[in-house]
C-alpha cells in the first residue's frame, strides 16, 4: 500500500502503465485521479508530512514522561516533607529545580501548544494555575530556607492539589484521541456525513446464503428502481463471500444466483475475501475523492478473526500516516461471538462444556452491551446463524432505505433512516 502510494507521487507518467513488480498487479485508472497526484506532487511534500507526524508522536511521548516527572515530584515532596528524617540542603534545592521544570514544562504547553486562543473552561484554569504557581512557589521556597527546611502539612496539601492538577492534564491530554469518536459524532449530530453504506459478508454456509439472498435481492431491487443504478451503487455496496467447501452446494447456488442483478455485477464471489485488499480499495478510492474523510469498520464475527481485523486496522492506520493521509480516519468497533471469553479461558479451574454451551458476546471500541448468544459446540455452519441477526437488520435498514425516494447524494436522510429501523428494533 505504502509502495503503491508512493510510486504514484513520483511518477509523472499515466498510472495505469506503473510496474509494481512481481508482488501484485495495479490498475491506477481506477485508483488514482488527477486530484490525488495534484494534492502530492513530489517527494518533498511527503517528507514534510512525515516529519509533521514525527513530531506530533515525539510530542505525546514528552507529554507523557512530563506526567511521570510530575508524579515523582509530588511523591518526593511528600515523603520529605512527612518523613522525620534529616534533610540536606541539596535535596530540597534539587527539589526546587524539579517542581520548576515540571511547572515551566506545564506552562508552555498549556499556554502554547493546547488549544492556543481557546476561551474553554479548562484553557482558563491551566492559565489560573500556571499564575498561582509563581506566588505559591516563592512561599514554598522560603519555606525550605527556614531553619526546619521543610513545608508544613498545609503547605504540602495546597502542593499537592496544585501539582495534581497539572499531572492530570498532562496524563489526559496524552491519552485523549486526538480526533472525534464516531460515537460522538452520531451521538451530537446525528452523523450526517455518512455518504456510503459498504457490506461484505462471509459465510462458510451456501444454503444459508441461498435462505437470505432473495430478501437482499429484492430490496436492492427496489433501491434500483427508485435511485437508478448508478447512484444506489454510490449510496450502497454489497459484497458476498460464500467459502462452502462443499461443492455441490456450491454450484446450486451459482444456478439459484445466475439471473440476479448482484450475482451479474460480481458482488458474489465464491472464495475467501482479501480483506487488506478491499481495506486498501476503500481508503485509495477516498484519497482521490477528497481530501478528508472519516469511516467507520464495524466486524463482527469470531474472536480470532476479530484480532485479525484489529492488527489489519492498525496497519491500515500506520501507513495512511506515513504516506501524509492523515486526514483519512478510520475507527473500529467489533462484535464477538462464539468460544470461550479471555476472562473465562483464565479461570483456574474452569471446565469446558461441550453440549450445546453458550458464550456472551464482547464488544470494543467504545462500545457496550452483549452479543445475541451463540452456540460453540459445531464447528461447521451453526455460527453463521448466530448473525442471522445481523443480517436481518441489515435487509430492515434496506427496506427503509427503498421505501423513501430520498435523494440519495442527501446523507442526512441515510442516518434518519438507519435510526428509523434501529426503532423498529
Amino acid at each position: 500500500f505504502a509502495s503503491r502510494c508512493c510510486q504514484a507521487w513520483q511518477s509523472k507518467a499515466d498510472p495505469s502503465k506503473m510496474d509494481f513488480g512481481s508482488g501484485g498487479k495495479f490498475v491506477g485508472d481506477s485508483r488514482f485521479g488527477k486530484g490525488a497526484f495534484k494534492a502530492r506532487k513530489s517527494v518533498s511534500k511527503l517528507k514534510h508530512e512525515a516529519r509533521c507526524t514525527i513530531k506530533a508522536h515525539l510530542g505525546l511521548v514528552l507529554q507523557a514522561a512530563l506526567t511521570v516527572f510530575g508524579v515523582a515530584v509530588i511523591g518526593l515532596t511528600i515523603s520529605w516533607n512527612t518523613v522525620p528524617v534529616v534533610l540536606h540542603g541539596e535535596m530540597t534545592t534539587y527539589l526546587q529545580i524539579m517542581t520548576l521544570v515540571f511547572q515551566i514544562c506545564f506552562a508552555i504547553a498549556a499556554l502554547f501548544v493546547w488549544e492556543v486562543g481557546s476561551n474553554n473552561f479548562f484553557s482558563i484554569v491551566d492559565f489560573l494555575a500556571c499564575v498561582v504557581a509563581v506566588p505559591s512557589d516563592i512561599r514554598w521556597f522560603g519555606k525550605y530556607n527556614n531553619p526546619s527546611g521543610i513545608l508544613p502539612t498545609v503547605e504540602v496539601i495546597t502542593f499537592c492539589i496544585l501539582s495534581g492538577y497539572m499531572v492530570g492534564r498532562m496524563w489526559l491530554k496524552t491519552v485523549q484521541p486526538h480526533q472525534r469518536p464516531w460515537q460522538h459524532t452520531v451521538g451530537e449530530d446525528g452523523g450526517k456525513q455518512m455518504e456510503r453504506l459498504e457490506i461484505v459478508w462471509v459465510s462458510r454456509s451456501a444454503p444459508l446464503v441461498s435462505e437470505i439472498f432473495p430478501d437482499i435481492n429484492e430490496l436492492w431491487d427496489q433501491v434500483v428502481n427508485k435511485w437508478g443504478l448508478e447512484k444506489a451503487f454510490k449510496a450502497c455496496r454489497f459484497s458476498i463471500y460464500c467459502t462452502d467447501t462443499d461443492q455441490s452446494a456450491a454450484m446450486q447456488l451459482r444456478s439459484e444466483l445466475a439471473d440476479t442483478m448482484l450475482y451479474q455485477r460480481g458482488m458474489v464471489t465464491f472464495g475467501h475475501p482479501e480483506m487488506t485488499e478491499i481495506v486498501e480499495n476503500h481508503t485509495l478510492e477516498l484519497i482521490e475523492e477528497c481530501r478528508a474523510s472519516s469511516s467507520l469498520f464495524a466486524f463482527c464475527g469470531s474472536r480470532e478473526v476479530a484480532k485479525h481485523m484489529r492488527m489489519l486496522k492498525v496497519s491500515h492506520d500506520m501507513l495512511v500516516r506515513i504516506t501524509g493521509y492523515k486526514k483519512h480516519r478510520m475507527e473500529m468497533s467489533t462484535l464477538t461471538y462464539g468460544g470461550p471469553s479471555p476472562k473465562a479461558r483464565r479461570k483456574k479451574g474452569s471446565t469446558a462444556d461441550t453440549s450445546g454451551s453458550r458464550s456472551s458476546g464482547s464488544r470494543s471500541s467504545g462500545s457496550s452491551g452483549s452479543s445475541p448468544d451463540a452456540h460453540t459446540s459445531s464447528p461447521g455452519h451453526d455460527d453463521d446463524h448466530s448473525i442471522a441477526g445481523t443480517i436481518a437488520s441489515t435487509t430492515r435498514f434496506i427496506t427503509n432505505f427503498a421505501s423513501h425516494p430520498h435523494d440519495p447524494n442527501d446523507a442526512g436522510s441515510m442516518m434518519n433512516i438507519l435510526q428509523q429501523s434501529r426503532a423498529k428494533e
